[in-house]
């Protein structure tokens, strides 16, 4: 049976669209492993480890000296999985998932725009990396929130036969993963407020999915404290940084970012021959949200990419293509000169299994804290950045004053209490003399505890360009000549 010419034509493009697909995935793999640590990444580890070794997370807390508050884990399952990572492949086994996770979320916006155009869709994954980079750059649990919502989005605006039996288990998922879910379960709630719905005439199936996803959520070890969490500790005026508003420090790519999605999903709604209110809603609520909180971005530009995506094809759909005499020769001289790049000593991928950079204002004084490797148990006073780090390298030996596990171990009043402390205020030295620490390890950001320190019968044992380190008695100085850069130093 012979072939009608336009029917070879398009095998030919979805072979072609295929082989670039596959040759753009592997480039992508590569190029996601590029990676820098954040100051949460060394106590992410940590508890994964702690967490395989116990069988499960606990409520109890042993590596800090000041909790008021019985431990909430919401993101215990993405530190097993890191762990898992570590103890197969140590460094680079915590690259491969970062860049897996990253991949995957490009993979279902990638999926979302097929039928377009390539170039089109090229600039909207361009779109979704450059709009997600400050996410996606780094291995933190905020990366399974980027690929849950962008399941979401593709279920909500392209659902299949599978939608009602995989979202209720992927929120159960998710809600061990990272408190994303919230985000998540908002924006399920304002399609349905919108009117929208996963079969046309099945209104009420799509409320009944909406209410079996909120209840999945409870499927953790905390059952009906993962909700009294999230509605306690999430607000506005959290004080860190990506909890900002955008015009309180947020960079000119975030907000470029911001402007360039917000512009580009008004004028899709508004141009849409098939005008969406469900759409529109959860596009609404998320350029709020994302305006309101920095760390928002992400998810905003996710869901953009993916709603905007029936409106590309209808204005830019696939052409003919000429097809390629041998498409896995194609593959093959694509793919290979990108894994040379990425993958080959001195690559990407080669250097990232090496080490994980870190960068930044808050990266840890290892030549200072080379310390209180040798030094006697006890509390160590430390700042918010580098009390996780301090964690995986003294922990529990060293307990903490704070690290960057903040409302699922401090309550806000303990919290208030800290940075007294570090402003040496009259409360704060009231608390200093309560808490009583053993050493105190601070950054030169914070020289205004030191004279109270000495007059309290503390040594300066040691002082570089970035931290000092004091202490009740004294102890051998061992300064070491590194500086850091690298996870896990």
């Amino acid at each position: 049976m012979t072939m009608h010419p336009s029917a070879e034509q398009s095998v030919a493009n979805r072979r072609n669209v295929a082989n670039l697909s596959i040759c753009f995935a592997i480039l992508g793999f590569g190029l996601a492993t590029f990676t820098h640590a954040d100051p949460d990444l060394w106590g992410h580890l940590r508890f994964g480890l702690d967490l395989l070794a116990s069988g499960g997370p606990t409520v109890s807390d042993r590596y800090s000296f000041t909790h008021d508050r019985l431990w909430h884990n919401h993101e215990w399952l993405s530190e097993v999985v890191m762990a898992l990572a570590w103890k197969v492949g140590g460094v680079g086994g915590l690259v491969v998932l970062k860049a897996a996770l990253a991949t995957t979320a490009a993979t279902l916006v990638w999926g979302a725009t097929r039928g377009a155009a390539p170039v089109a869709r090229l600039v909207v994954l361009g779109w979704l990396v450059f709009g997600t980079v400050h996410t996606m750059s780094m291995l933190r649990p905020q990366l399974w929130s980027l690929v849950g919502t962008a399941l979401l989005a593709r279920h909500l605006l392209a659902p299949s036969r599978l939608t009602y039996k995989l979202l209720p288990p992927a929120f159960a998922v998710w809600a061990n993963m990272h408190g994303g879910w919230f985000v998540g379960l908002a924006i399920l709630g304002a399609w349905i407020v919108g009117g929208g719905v996963i079969e046309p005439g099945r209104r009420g199936r799509t409320i009944a999915l909406g209410i079996a996803c909120a209840i999945a959520t409870l499927a953790t070890p905390y059952g009906i404290g993962t909700w009294t969490f999230i509605l306690t500790t999430v607000r506005f005026e959290r004080a860190i940084t990506e909890w900002r508003p955008l015009w309180e420090g947020a960079s000119v790519a975030e907000w470029a970012a911001w402007v360039g999605t917000t512009a580009v999903s008004a004028y899709v709604v508004i141009t849409s021959r098939h005008r969406s209110l469900a759409r529109a809603l959860v596009l609404l609520i998320l350029t709020w949200s994302a305006l309101r909180i920095m760390r928002m971005g992400s998810l905003y530009v996710t869901v953009a990419c993916v709603f905007v995506a029936p409106w590309l094809i209808a204005r830019w759909p696939i052409g003919p293509m000429r097809p390629a005499r041998r498409p896995r020769g194609a593959v093959v001289m694509l793919a290979v000169p990108a894994l040379g790049a990425v993958f080959a000593p001195g690559g990407l991928a080669a250097t990232a299994a090496r080490c994980v950079a870190t960068t930044g204002p808050w990266q840890p004084d290892i030549a200072v804290a080379s310390t209180l490797r040798s030094a006697p148990p006890g509390r160590l006073l430390t700042s918010f950045e580098w009390g996780e780090f301090a964690i995986w390298h003294f922990g529990p030996s060293l307990q903490v004053s704070i690290d960057g596990r903040r409302e699922t171990v401090y309550s806000n009043e303990h919290l208030k209490r800290h940075d007294a402390v570090l402003a040496a205020t009259e409360e704060g030295l009231r608390t200093l003399d309560a808490w009583h620490p053993d050493y105190v390890w601070l950054p030169q950001s914070a020289p205004q505890l030191k004279a109270p320190l000495l007059s309290r019968g503390y040594y300066l044992v040691v002082e570089s360009e970035r931290s000092w380190l004091a202490s009740r008695t004294p102890i051998p100085r061992a300064l070491s000549g590194q500086s850091g850069g690298c996870f896990p130093e």
